[in-house]
């Protein structure tokens, strides 16, 4: 059975450790050339893999717990510094830094999009830089179980479905993510105690092999079962013969009910118990998961390289219901009002200076909440269902994109045809753009002297 949560498990410490090198090299950089406004870095999913038609959010709360704690104590800093990599004054500076940026996110439990932003930092560029690796750790694996999990349930159909892989989780915070964002998504309950105890989960098992082996028959063993368990039990049948087994327990069952020893609740006769291929996400274990920076001293920034692309600018993702039903996302610019009364935005604004703005949701509360979201997503919440769910740029964001666009193509072209080899030509720039929307453009400028 269920209990109340016991607090939080424990997050890895927010060590600025818990980073890549290049984290710390870019940073040692802006220092240097006093590189300290605002950037906004995005958070998104490129391409849904091959058997993903939406993606469930989750891990937020946890990246909220590590910036919130973000820091290098004296330890990390004697590291640093016996690196041989960074100046005396980098490691004065890390020393001091915190994040004090303001973050804006999706809720846990919605279903997100290819290229919808996820999460976006607001903050001074050097600490909106230093905390990408652990905002993607947080997000990447805890969203991925939760998408898994969810196709679980929808193709149980509304049976029973129990989370069993701790075993071969990615480390014992591994399980207790995996355990979290499988309930999240629907699952009934979990096998992993500590996730019970700190979450609330229920909790629920079987006994091993090993246990049916210890007895002289597999029946004497179903009968152990029966008899000593306090509340409803599961046999597990495939010791031996799978379907001896099912008629074995049976036979049991049948023994115990004449005698007055069966579950007086009575016993739920099918469910589910996803193990492995939940907690390693099996068929999707890595999402096109990217943080990129998209704003930079009021400025826009973007990556135009093919199959790369990023859009500028910080964003809103506004939902449209129709007839109680999901219609179709506008992407839009963070500033933009609303499309219109039908639609209500999917981040919201979630940390500001540093800290959290509203204390964490309950997890059943998230769960309730997913349960709904889904119900409203139609056809496209099947597993095997036709169609693809509609997401489209606003007007505005589409042809601020475009100049942005213009813009830097025009400027990276300029900087090459200055240092191309004499003589002097009189030339024009023009580049295509495909962006991740499908509608190509052409961008042309006047021609400049060279």
């Amino acid at each position: 059975m269920g209990s109340e949560s016991r607090g939080q498990w424990p997050e890895p410490a927010a060590d600025g450790l818990l980073t890549e090198l290049y984290e710390l090299t870019m940073a040692s950089s802006y220092l240097q050339l006093g590189m300290h406004d605002t950037a906004v870095f995005s958070l998104f999913v490129r391409k849904l893999p091959p058997r993903r038609r939406m993606l469930v959010v989750c891990g937020i709360d946890a990246a909220i717990r590590r910036l919130e704690s973000f820091r290098y104590d004296l330890d990390s800093i004697d590291y640093l510094g016996a690196t041989g990599r960074f100046r005396p004054e980098d490691l004065r500076a890390f020393a001091e830094v915190r994040f004090t940026g303001d973050v804006w996110a999706g809720k846990e439990g919605e279903l997100v999009f290819e290229n919808e932003p996820i999460l976006e930092v607001h903050a001074p560029i050097i600490e909106a830089q230093l905390v990408e690796t652990i905002v993607l750790n947080a997000i990447h694996y805890a969203t991925a179980v939760a998408s898994k999990a969810a196709r679980c349930v929808a193709a149980a159909e509304g049976r029973a479905v129990v989370e069993f892989g701790l075993r071969r989780a990615p480390e014992p915070e591994g399980g207790v993510t995996a355990a979290r964002a499988a309930y999240l998504a629907g699952f009934d309950s979990t096998s992993n105690v500590l996730a019970g105890c700190v979450y609330g989960i229920p909790i629920s098992g079987t006994v091993a092999h090993s246990f049916i082996e210890a007895f002289e028959t597999e029946r004497a063993a179903f009968r152990a079962v029966l008899r000593t368990a306090d509340g409803p039990s599961t046999l597990l049948v495939d010791t031996y013969d799978t379907m001896h087994g099912v008629s074995n327990a049976i036979v049991v069952m049948r023994e115990l009910r004449a005698n007055g020893h069966l579950v007086r609740a009575g016993a739920p006769i099918d469910g589910f118990g996803v193990g492995t291929r939940l907690v390693m996400a099996s068929d999707a274990p890595v999402l096109d998961m990217a943080y990129k920076i998209v704003e930079y001293a009021g400025q826009p920034r973007l990556k135009m390289s093919g199959g790369k692309a990023t859009t500028a600018f910080a964003k809103q993702v506004w939902r449209r219901a129709r007839d109680g039903q999901y219609a179709e996302d506008i992407l839009c610019r963070r500033d933009e009002p609303a499309p219109d009364p039908a639609c209500h935005p999917l981040l919201e604004h979630v940390v500001e200076h540093g800290r959290r703005r509203r204390p964490e949701i309950p997890l059943n509360e998230l769960r309730a909440g997913h349960a709904r979201e889904v119900a409203r997503f139609g056809r496209y919440r099947s597993l095997r269902g036709d169609g693809t769910y509609p997401v489209r740029f606003s007007s505005r964001l589409m042809e601020t994109e475009r100049q942005a666009v213009a813009d830097v193509g025009y400027r990276e072209w300029q900087s090459m045809a200055r240092a191309a080899p004499r003589p002097r030509a009189r030339v024009s720039w023009q580049g295509r753009y495909e962006p991740w929307f499908g509608k190509s453009f052409v961008i042309e400028r006047t021609p400049v002297e060279t």
